[in-house]
């Protein structure tokens, strides 16, 4: 009986949470400029390491935004590549003055060494970071610059979206991945930002330099989000950048062993969180899914069979009801049959994805890594 209320305390507290967020989601609003913004200086910085299939197509959807390149500059920053994406990105540079190539130095190497000789070199003060694989609208860098001139937000954190083929694995990416953005998003809405996405997330140049270490460089993942704990301690203006015109845009990962290997880097770094909101939130996440776990190990047993059913059908309610309000921003619909299959899935997925992130290994970009 101690389990089941504290299953149902835990589900409770679980529904009040994503219900807050879905309110705050939708009571934010979208930011729809008037004009492009077009007189701030703006500094992009893009650290890549082995992305000659992608490097190129970045450069010229940066290349074409919708904003005077005299006020752009785009530093790239290879991080040691080996496939020769550095030399597709200098032979594009080198025609065209807004771009330029650095290097990360022999003694430094890894995504968050290339960012912050990136955010060094950068000359202006709104700084815009994306990933070399990532997709970007035309008004994306005047949207940011727009937004930054109306709210004066310090830390700007973009929306990301995710393109999924009709495949089961990338139907299960796409969800599991929107559900992660929509989170993000809905809790910064409801001003207690958590985490914020790399390829798509902007800063004033003032902010980075008044933090200490801000992107938290013992940690190889998370610079984003650590970035976000930084600026909250310190007060730093929090906004989320809520507009279809600068929605970025990934691929699914072609393999499970590539996402299982994603997802356990990106888990990694949470055991050095100190942030209480992100830390509440992780705990409420996790202890729901292990009970619904645990319920169905018991049901199995005959113990308590009832119990299963009821807390997959009352998460499923709140989970559904905002992941339905969330996609329809995106312009996609989920259908509850595959969001059913989702959500028995996940907790799964969920708790393995926990335990793995504090005892694995992970490799990135080649390299391999122990946290």
């Amino acid at each position: 009986m101690i389990f089941v209320i504290f299953s149902i305390t835990i589900l409770v507290l679980y529904f009040i949470r994503i219900f807050s967020w879905k309110a705050h989601w939708e009571r934010y609003g979208t930011y729809t400029p008037a004009s492009p913004a077009t007189d701030i200086g703006v500094s992009i910085v893009v650290p890549f390491r082995n992305e000659k299939d992608c490097i190129a197509g970045l450069c010229s959807s940066l290349e074409q935004q919708d904003y005077p390149l005299e006020k752009l500059e785009v530093i790239l920053v290879n991080d040691h590549s080996d496939d020769g994406s550095d030399k597709i990105a200098r032979n594009f540079c080198d025609k065209r003055p807004a771009f330029r190539l650095i290097n990360n130095d022999s003694n430094h190497s890894g995504k968050k060494q290339a960012l912050k000789a990136g955010i060094r070199q950068a000359s202006n003060s709104l700084v815009i970071i994306t990933d070399a694989d990532c997709r970007l609208p035309l008004g994306w860098v005047s949207t940011f610059a727009g937004f930054h001139q109306n709210t004066k937000a310090e830390i700007i954190l973009g929306l990301v979206d995710i393109d999924a083929g009709a495949g089961f694995m990338e139907q299960f990416q796409e969800m599991e991945f929107l559900s992660l953005i929509a989170s993000g998003a809905a809790a910064a809405a409801a001003g207690m930002p958590i985490y914020g996405n790399g390829a798509s997330f902007a800063f004033t140049k003032d902010a980075f330099n008044m933090l200490n270490d801000p992107l938290n460089e013992k940690i190889t993942s998370g610079d984003d989000t650590f970035f976000i704990h930084q600026g909250k301690r310190a007060g730093k203006k929090i906004l989320l950048l809520k507009s279809q015109k600068a929605l970025v845009r990934v691929s699914t990962l072609k393999n499970w062993p590539s996402y299982l290997n994603q997802r356990i880097r990106w888990v990694s770094k949470s055991r050095h969180y100190s942030d209480k909101d992100t830390l509440l939130t992780a705990l409420l996440v996790l202890a729901v899914n292990t009970i619904i776990l645990a319920s169905m190990v018991m049901m199995t047993f005959n113990l308590y069979p009832w119990l299963f059913p009821v807390l997959v059908v009352w998460k499923l309610i709140p989970d559904y009801s905002f992941m339905q309000g969330f996609m329809k921003f995106y312009g996609k619909r989920p259908t509850f049959i595959c969001f059913l299959g989702y959500s028995l899935i996940y907790p799964a997925i969920t708790v393995m994805f926990a335990f793995s992130g504090f005892f694995f290994r992970y490799s990135w970009k080649g390299r391999q890594f122990s946290k």
